[in-house]
């Protein structure tokens, strides 16, 4: 995970609203950031908000 490719799925996506066509694509990607960043090991992922706020926008 890193700003860049979060960027690329947001602009690709238009921050998660139009994912019709590849959205068995994106799920494997997503779920593994979301494991990434509530990681309870890891203390304030930089990236947890965006990834969160992201997951939270596809499921709408």
């Amino acid at each position: 995970l890193t700003s860049a490719s979060l960027d690329w799925l947001n602009a690709l996506t238009v921050n998660g609203e139009r994912v019709a066509g590849f959205e068995y694509d994106i799920i494997v990607p997503i779920r593994d950031w979301i494991k990434e960043v509530v990681d309870l090991s890891e203390n304030d992922h930089p990236l947890a908000i965006r990834v969160l706020q992201f997951t939270q926008q596809l499921v709408k």
